[in-house]
């Protein structure tokens, strides 16, 4: 997984207490959306998620934990997810977007202990070169299918006893990256990742 710190937004402070404010008290996507989308009337181009900088123990480092309907309004790309008995919709526990770049990464839980990243991947960078290149510099993972296309494919204990597996591929223009927590086969994590729709 990529992630890529090097756009900061300029969110005023009444934007960013407000946000965090209705995140606080749990009082809903709706209610969150309704004050992000009216403190962004005065900048259309501002992000809906602030630009807060803060360190958390969550998902990803800077974000914050907000609503799925939230993240699907503040990610600029669609947040593809699995469709699968070990991780769907029914079985998410977090939702988490970057506040350090414009949400352009997403970071998802399942009651599985799978964990899925998503962010927008460079135009013009060839994923399946990147692939075969830090397969070969780590002497790790296999290049593999998914959705017909190129994955890097990571098994479970590959790399030591107890390391996680992974597959990352590229959807839709999407970085999509599943880490499972120990539970999980490399099996299982190709058929949760063909299952993403």
């Amino acid at each position: 997984m990529m992630i890529r710190q090097d756009r900061l937004g300029g969110i005023p402070l009444k934007r960013i207490v407000t946000v965090l404010l209705f995140c606080s008290l749990g009082t809903g996507a709706g209610v969150i959306w309704a004050a992000v989308n009216h403190a962004s009337k005065a900048n259309e181009n501002a992000p809906l998620i602030p630009d807060i900088r803060a360190e958390t123990d969550g998902l990803i480092p800077g974000g914050i934990q907000v609503p799925l309907t939230t993240a699907q309004l503040a990610a600029p790309f669609p947040l593809y997810r699995p469709q699968d008995p070990a991780a769907s919709d029914s079985t998410l526990t977090q939702v988490w977007v970057s506040t350090l770049s414009d949400a352009n990464t997403v970071g998802f839980e399942y009651s599985s202990g799978l964990r899925a990243f998503l962010e927008a991947w460079p135009p013009g960078k060839d994923f399946e070169q990147w692939a075969s290149g830090v397969s070969a510099d780590t002497g790790s993972g296999d290049i593999e299918t998914v959705h017909g296309t190129s994955a890097w494919v990571v098994a479970p204990d590959a790399n030591w006893a107890g390391s996680p597996g992974s597959v990352e591929f590229l959807l839709g223009g999407v970085d999509v990256t599943l880490i499972e927590q120990g539970d999980l086969s490399k099996d299982d994590l190709l058929r949760i990742a063909n299952s993403i729709a």
